[in-house]
């Protein structure tokens, strides 16, 4: 009852179910099953190929329970551009749109837009480089000038 309304639920493991015996070759063997391997919804569909075995261990009466979880590749997904008003500002951006736009003659308008956009954000991620570099030498800059002054 907690585990569902924790979002969890019993991945299940295979080989022998009870991980917990006592009096183990006598007449009366208690065997139960104490460890179970949780998961949520999200796990499961990020290691979709996932196993659980519970495994021998002759120097317990407890069985270990070994996770094996394997990532099954996930497409990618499609990232959404977003126009930075600050490449406005910039003289070159003008320029950046008709060579891009110029190289993409020949193939239909959605192409020809993926295609300006993805030049467009490549070039605006140069100007943050550059411009958390300029950045950085002012805030440099200042801090020697407060330094003298104090």
């Amino acid at each position: 009852m907690y585990v569902c309304d924790c979002g969890l639920q019993d991945f299940g493991y295979s080989s022998y179910q009870y991980t917990w015996q006592r009096s183990m070759g006598a007449p009366n063997i208690i065997e139960e099953k104490l460890d179970r391997v949780l998961v949520s919804e999200t796990w499961l569909e990020l290691y979709d190929g996932a196993t659980a075995t519970s495994m021998p261990c002759p120097y317990s009466d407890h069985l270990p329970i070994m996770l094996s979880p394997i990532v099954v590749s996930q497409p990618l997904r499609w990232r959404r551009f977003t126009f930075d008003n600050m490449w406005l500002r910039e003289d070159v951006f003008p320029e950046v749109v008709e060579q891009s736009w110029s190289k993409s003659i020949g193939h239909d308008i959605i192409q020809r837009i993926e295609m300006c956009s993805h030049d467009v954000e490549r070039w605006g991620a140069r100007i943050i480089d550059s411009s958390s570099c300029e950045l950085s030498v002012v805030n440099d800059v200042l801090r020697r000038c407060k330094a003298v002054v104090t």
